[in-house]
């Protein structure tokens, strides 16, 4: 099987079936240290009796899923029941956004067990098990009026779209809060994981928010979580569990204000206290006064010129709106800043100002208020108090201009595939910056709806934000640019390559696949605080603090053979990071995350682009195969070709665009064992396990239901006769019985990898659907079980399991041997006693010698016709031998490589190998001759007379 864990094993955790106890119940039900009940005021539990007519309202869509500090963040749309929703005493039913952290550790056993170490009965303990966080979008901007009851219920594209870890925020202590002290909690930073995030997407508006006539306004913030560490595995099986303390830092959207962001629209509501923090006098931002459009200013003493605001207050001047966030990615640079690259839809506002005219692509940069570092070449127009977003539509895309028109009227776009960051750059010269990559999707090339490819160096869009520019001889700036294509239907990156984009009506990008070189040891130990595991076993320390052993994991690992008992302890700490701030000691990194670049290999250069890091964009093709494009991300560059500055502005920068890959996904088809030249198939997620050098790719299917596949990260170029690339482990799955009378054949599947462990492992969450007319990336439904208490309606349910594979290493030993069985065994053991070479010649003339003499009472007629059916079987033998390629040549072949293998030589060698003795037949004889057997030894004959005498036959 070469690398590929094909021992995979799956663990379904019912626990987690139940999406509107993990939502409300995990949330509204925690009291004392774990307290969240505050976020969850006004937000009715879904226990479906206070909804109109008793029927449920309960629902959940997930859309994504990440891992960070051995904690899994799940992310999507709920619906619930929302007191004073349209005023005071006026409830309704709206859709709102969530995020869900699940601990990657002790998934099993922090539910109840029996006596024995089985699981019992399922128990859904609220105080050990998750934590979620509701947006409460429908609070903080009116979603519409009691008319639109019916279709603000419907509505489930309000949520949270995106998520990533929160990279470069300013050190904030956890203060307890004097008003609520239970809310947020002074835990020790040496004893908690940091588990802060940023958050987007998009909430349903109306006109009367000052929108015009758009449906959806962008949105988003920060977090800051730390939760202490539990002692399980190392004290008492009921050792301590985890305590939350987190903050809202930030909040930002439109018409933004500290009263919207706490209070319901009724007015009659005070929700949360913890928000802003202490001494923040930012946490609210307001989109519409904290976005410019894409240009940079250029020096300070030189005049710059710049273009209109990107928003602008209504009736003022035409522009642009960000309405919809599908995808985000969190950097962090040298500096110390954060900055985050969002993508998503624009909505454009026509001259007047009065309404909205169609929508188009948006790229943008967005750095928190709350960044360690505020770099002061951002544009004077943006505030420098408050979030910054930059923000780049169509008309800051270069065009390509060698293929027909193209429109992006009605385009949008949904996936990044991020460049290395900047730690990670070489500055020795002939390293050239890496780029990042946009997917398009619905873009019109003469009247075919297809995909295509964006990109831009990071140098020149993330961390300078200068963009491309011309400025004219006074030095003003006459146009700017942040995305270049890169692949256009027709354009030269098809042509040359053969590769053909995703097109057809409703073809669009579902995911994004991401590599990182596996972590060195000193950053592993850094984050797992081996060094005080060790003093604490050692006895140097007495508390078992600042460490997690997972109790799974330990279980797991004392069935593997390859890893030794005494490293079983070290082998189950797991990566939490308890203390960023040990980075400044020298350790590259942030904690136990994706690093986007970080490879163990020098930073590709113009004449060695290869960097061994696979990216790659996911897609959905109608009727066709699935589309996973693979690249190598050094193989992909966009360079500029600087021009010098003239008294005449330049035309449009030229650039150097190197680009290759492979397109998998027909290969990945073929290798499922069920239907594997389907067209409704397509790939929703992938996500690789840095210990195990293997990928995950999750595949969707109407008609065959979900695909879960283990990869090889050399893709198909790593196929050989002994080693597959693609592995089906779909069969692993058992869908839990209630789950499967409702929906049995389920096609949604999501799955995200944990790193820092010895063996492959991972969550899988998996919906009875998956909507791939939803714009963004993926949108997997749930099961509808019965609704509780005989009411009408549903309750979401999704499959969630742990999966473990094997080490993911095997060996492949040919051994070439020859098997004597019957008479011939006996005569093989007589010649090895003997001290001759077993083989066949020997064998052979051993045999027609005692034949000679008469040992064995045959008649000469027997000997004749056993010989001859002897020699017919050994030329039979022969003959197929030589057909099937097993002849002496191949045997020479293999012996020639065992003589250079000495010390594995002992271990193949077969029972009757000679260690000594006669190099020949003539040499054995002579010394047979010569041979004085034992006066006690009988002879032969002498023993067939006693034989014969004797009473007993």
């Amino acid at each position: 099987m070469g690398g590929l864990a094909y021992d995979l094993t799956t663990a379904a955790i019912t626990e987690y079936q139940n999406w509107p106890d993990i939502l409300y119940a995990d949330g509204a039900l925690k009291t004392g240290l774990n307290d969240l009940v505050e976020l969850w005021q006004g937000i009715e539990h879904f226990d479906f009796t206070v909804a109109p007519n008793g029927e449920s309202v309960a629902d959940v869509i997930i859309r994504g899923s990440r891992f960070a500090n051995d904690w899994y963040y799940v992310w999507g749309s709920y619906r619930a029941f929302f007191q004073d929703l349209y005023g005071v005493n006026v409830p309704g039913v709206a859709w709102d956004g969530f995020v869900t952290l699940i601990p990657a550790h002790a998934m099993e056993s922090r539910f109840t067990e029996n006596d024995d170490g089985s699981r019992g009965t399922p128990h859904f303990d609220f105080s050990n098990s998750s934590y979620s966080f509701p947006m409460r979008l429908p609070y903080k901007l009116p979603p519409g009026a009691v008319a639109d009851a019916a279709a603000i219920a419907a509505d489930s594209e309000v949520g949270v779209h995106t998520l990533d870890y929160a990279l470069g925020l300013k050190e904030f202590a956890s203060q307890a809060n004097p008003t609520n002290p239970g809310q947020t909690l002074p835990i020790d930073p040496s004893n908690a994981s940091r588990l802060d995030f940023f958050w987007m997407g998009h909430q349903r508006t109306v006109a009367a928010n000052g929108t015009l006539d758009m449906p959806y306004i962008a949105c988003g913030g920060t977090y800051q979580v730390e939760i202490g560490l539990p002692t399980y595995g190392i004290t008492t099986p009921d050792a301590a569990l985890e305590t939350i303390g987190y903050q809202i830092i930030e909040d930002w959207g439109w018409s933004r204000t500290e009263a919207a962001t706490k209070n319901g629209p009724g007015g009659g509501l005070t929700f949360f206290n913890n928000f802003p923090p202490p001494g923040d006098p930012h946490g609210v931002s307001q989109l519409q006064t904290r976005t410019s459009q894409y240009v940079e200013t250029a020096d300070d003493d030189v005049a710059s010129t710049l273009l209109s605001a990107f928003n602008n207050p209504v009736g003022t001047t035409s522009g642009y709106y960000l309405s919809r966030i599908y995808d985000m990615y969190s950097y962090k640079s040298l500096a110390g800043e954060g900055v985050c690259l969002v993508v998503g839809e624009a909505s454009r506002i026509n001259a007047a100002g009065t309404a909205v005219d169609g929508t188009v692509p948006h790229t943008s940069l967005w750095r928190s208020g709350w960044s360690e570092f505020l770099p002061l070449d951002y544009p004077a127009s943006t505030p420098a108090d408050g979030m910054i977003f930059k923000s780049a539509v169509p008309p800051n895309f270069i065009t390509d201009t060698s293929i027909a028109a193209y429109d992006y009227e009605g385009a949008w776009a949904n996936v990044i595939s991020p460049a290395i960051t900047e730690d990670y750059q070489d500055p020795l010269e002939g390293a050239f910056p890496l780029s990042f990559l946009v997917g398009i999707n619905n873009l019109d090339i003469g009247g075919v709806k297809t995909c295509a490819i964006l990109g831009a160096a990071a140098d020149n869009t993330i961390y300078n934000s200068r963009g491309y520019v011309n400025f004219d001889g006074l030095g003003n700036v006459v146009d700017t640019w942040m995305l270049i294509p890169l692949a256009i239907k027709g354009n030269s990156f098809t042509t040359q390559t053969g590769i053909a984009l995703p097109e057809g009506v409703g073809a669009k990008w579902t995911g994004r696949a991401q590599q990182q070189a596996t972590f060195s040891p000193a950053y592993e130990d850094n984050c797992k605080n081996t060094e005080l595991y060790r003093n604490f076993i050692t006895g140097d320390v007495d508390s078992a603090t600042g460490f997690i052993i997972d109790p799974d994991l330990e279980k797991n690992l004392l069935n593997d053979p390859t890893i030794a008992s005494d490293d079983i302890g070290i082998s189950s700490l797991v990566g939490i990071d308890p203390e960023p701030a040990q980075e400044s000691s020298g350790a590259i990194g942030t904690g136990n995350l994706f690093i986007a670049g970080l490879s163990n290999k020098p930073v590709p250069t113009v004449t060695d682009p290869y960097s061994n890091l696979g990216y790659g964009l996911l897609a959905y093709v109608p009727g066709a195969d699935p589309y996973v494009f693979m690249y190598d991300y050094g193989t992909i560059s966009i360079l500029e070709v600087y021009l010098e500055v003239g008294p005449i502005a330049p035309a449009a920068p030229t650039f150097d665009i190197r680009a290759s890959g492979l397109q998998e996904g027909d290969n990945m088809n073929a290798a499922f064992i069920i239907d594997p030249t389907s067209t409704t198939r397509y790939p929703i997620s992938a996500s690789w396990d840095n210990d195990r050098d293997q990928w995950i790719f999750t595949f969707a299917d109407t008609t065959n239901g979900f695909g879960f596949m283990s990869v090889n990260s050399a893709f198909s170029s790593g196929e050989s006769a002994n080693q597959f690339s693609f592995l089906d482990q779909t069969n692993n799955f058992v869908i839990p019985a209630t789950l499967a009378a409702v929906t049995p054949n389920p096609i949604g599947c999501i799955y995200t990898s944990r790193m820092m462990t010895p063996i492959l492992d991972g969550i899988c969450i998996v919906g009875a659907t998956e909507d791939v007319t939803y714009k963004g990336q993926t949108a997997i439904g749930a099961f509808g079980l019965p609704a509780p208490q005989g009411a009408a309606g549903t309750a979401p349910n999704f499959a969630v399991y742990t999966i473990t594979g094997s080490t993911g290493r095997s060996a492949n030993v040919w051994v070439d041997y020859l098997l004597f069985d019957g008479v011939d065994s006996l005569i093989a053991t007589e010649l090895q006693t003997m001290g001759l070479r077993v083989n066949v010649e020997n064998v052979e003339w051993y045999k027609a010698k005692i034949i000679r003499k008469g040992d064995l009472g045959f008649t000469p007629e027997e000997v004749e016709d056993w010989v001859r059916s002897q020699q017919e079987e050994y030329k039979a033998t022969q003959r197929l031998k030589q057909r099937q390629g097993r002849s002496r040549v191949r045997k020479r072949q293999v012996q020639a490589w065992q003589e250079d293998q000495a010390d594995f030589q002992e271990l193949v060698d077969g029972d009757f190998t000679e260690s000594g003795g006669f190099d020949s037949l003539k040499e054995f004889d002579k010394a047979a001759a010569e041979y004085i057997p034992d006066p006690s030894e009988a002879t032969p004959d002498s023993s067939r007379k006693e034989k014969n005498k004797s009473r007993k036959r």
